[in-house]
C-alpha cells in the first residue's frame, strides 16, 4: 500500500483555509518543522477568459481565447516552540496574458495561524491577506461609455482571534473572539463596493479527547461600505449570529467539522429586506483505503460582496472532490463544485443587476512529485454560469501545467 501523499503547501494551504473561516474556532497549527521554499511557473489556456459571450468581450475590448503564465515564489514556514506552534504560508507572483495584457497583475497572498498557550488561557491567532486582478467573471461589468470596467485590483484582509480561558476539569471553558475584514477595489468607480467588517462575541467551548472539540457561542458582525456616497441608501448591515459548532473524529476513516447557525441580518437603512434564515458549514475527509482520500464541503452564509453594487449575497456552496494515489509518484485528483448565490439590494449603479447566479464547475489534477526537487502537476477543467438573464452567462474550457523546483 503507498498510501495518500500530501505535499506540505497543500495541507498548509489547507490549514490556512479552514482557520480563516469566519465565525469557526481557528484550526490547529501544524505541529512539524517545516521550511520549504518553492520556485514555480504555472501556464494555463482558457477559452473564455471574458467570461462572458463573444458581443459582450468585444464590447469590453476583450479576447476569449488566452494563456496565462503566472512564475511566483512560494514560502511555508511552520514551527513548534514548546506548546505553541505557528505556520506562514506566502506567495509572490505576477500574471502575464498573451492577449489581454490589461489583466496583467501581482498575484500576492500571506497566510498565518497561531496557537498560544499562557496558562490557563488558549489563543488562536489567524491573519490572510491577498491581492490580485479581478476575475471577469466575478465582476459586474460597468455600462459606461468610455470605463474601463475590467482593470481592478482587489485586495482582501482578514484577522481573527479567540481566547479559551480556564482549565475545567469537565473541559467546558469561557471563550471570547474577535474579527476583522476588509475588502476594497483598485478602480474608483468601483470604490462603492469597498467593504469594513468586524465581529465579536463570546460562548464556551467544550474540549474531549473522547467526544471531540465543541463551541457555542453569540456573533455580531456589522458592515459598512464606507465609500458609498450619501445618496446610496445601502451603507451597511449588522449580523447577529447564534452558532454551534463541532469537530471529531468518526473511527480511523471519516474526520468531520460541523457547524450550524440562525443569522439575522438587519439593514442599516431602509429598502432592503432583512434575513433571517439558518446557517451551516460541513466538512468532511473520509480515507476508505490507503490510497484514497475523498472530501467533501457543503456550506451556506451571508457576506458582503466586492465584485457587485449588492448589500450582501447569501451563498450555497457545495464541493466534493477525490484523490487517488495511483503509484508513488503520481497521484489523480478529480473536484465537482456548485456555487448557487443570490444578491439582495443589487442595483444598476454597475449598469445591469446581477441578482442570482448559478456558477459549476469541474475539474481533473494530474500531479508527479517523486520527492525530488522538480515536481509538475497538469489540470484540465470546464466552469459554466447561469444568472438572471443571459447577460452574464459563460462557458469555459482550461488546461495548464504548473512546475516547481523546491529551493
Amino acid at each position: 500500500m503507498m498510501g495518500i501523499r500530501t505535499s506540505a503547501w497543500t495541507a498548509s494551504l489547507a490549514t490556512l483555509a479552514v482557520a480563516a473561516t469566519p465565525g469557526t474556532a481557528s484550526a490547529q497549527p501544524r505541529r512539524e518543522a517545516i521550511t520549504q521554499l518553492e520556485a514555480s511557473l504555472a501556464v494555463r489556456h482558457d477559452s473564455n477568459v471574458a467570461r462572458s459571450d463573444a458581443q459582450r468581450a468585444l464590447e469590453r475590448n476583450l479576447t476569449r481565447a488566452d494563456q496565462r503564465a503566472t512564475p511566483s515564489l512560494d514560502l511555508i514556514v511552520s514551527r513548534p516552540l514548546g506548546r505553541n506552534t505557528f505556520t506562514i504560508n506566502a506567495s509572490a507572483g505576477y500574471d502575464f496574458y498573451r492577449r489581454n495584457k490589461r489583466l496583467n497583475r501581482e498575484r500576492l497572498s500571506f497566510g498565518g495561524v497561531s496557537n498560544l498557550m499562557a496558562g490557563p488561557v488558549t489563543l488562536d491567532l489567524s491573519a490572510n491577506f491577498a491581492r490580485r486582478q479581478s476575475d471577469p467573471g466575478d465582476i459586474v461589468p460597468l455600462l459606461i461609455p468610455g470605463a474601463d470596467s475590467i482593470r481592478n485590483t482587489e485586495t482582501t484582509q482578514d484577522y481573527n482571534a479567540s481566547a479559551k480561558f480556564g482549565t475545567s476539569p469537565y473541559g467546558l471553558k469561557p471563550m471570547a473572539s474577535f474579527g476583522y475584514s476588509r475588502g476594497t477595489n483598485s478602480n474608483d468607480r468601483r470604490s462603492i463596493a469597498n467593504y469594513d467588517s468586524t465581529r465579536y462575541g463570546g460562548g464556551v467551548a467544550y474540549d474531549s479527547p473522547a467526544l471531540g472539540s465543541f463551541t457555542a457561542q453569540y456573533l455580531r458582525n456589522q458592515t459598512d461600505y464606507p465609500d458609498r456616497p450619501a445618496i446610496f441608501t445601502q451603507s451597511g448591515f449588522t449580523t447577529d449570529r447564534f452558532e454551534l459548532t463541532g469537530k471529531r473524529e468518526l473511527g480511523a476513516i471519516i474526520t468531520a467539522s460541523a457547524g450550524v447557525s440562525w443569522i439575522s441580518l438587519k439593514p442599516d437603512d431602509d429598502g432592503t429586506e432583512s434575513f433571517d434564515s439558518v446557517g451551516y458549514n460541513v466538512s468532511i475527509t473520509a480515507v476508505p483505503t490507503p490510497d484514497l482520500q475523498v472530501t467533501g464541503n457543503f456550506s451556506r452564509d451571508v457576506s458582503p460582496s466586492l465584485g457587485t453594487d449588492a448589500l450582501y449575497q447569501v451563498g450555497n456552496n457545495y464541493s466534493i472532490g477525490a484523490t487517488y494515489q495511483l503509484s508513488r509518484a503520481h497521484s489523480l485528483s478529480v473536484r465537482g463544485v456548485l456555487d448557487d448565490r443570490n444578491y439582495a439590494g443589487a442595483g444598476r449603479v454597475f449598469g445591469i443587476a446581477l441578482t442570482e447566479s448559478v456558477q459549476r464547475q469541474v475539474s481533473a489534477t494530474w500531479a508527479i512529485d517523486s520527492g525530488r526537487p522538480l515536481s509538475v502537476a497538469l489540470d484540465v477543467g470546464y466552469q459554466d454560469r447561469e444568472a438572471n438573464g443571459t447577460f452574464f452567462d459563460y462557458n469555459s474550457f482550461y488546461a495548464g501545467i504548473r512546475t516547481s523546483v523546491r529551493i
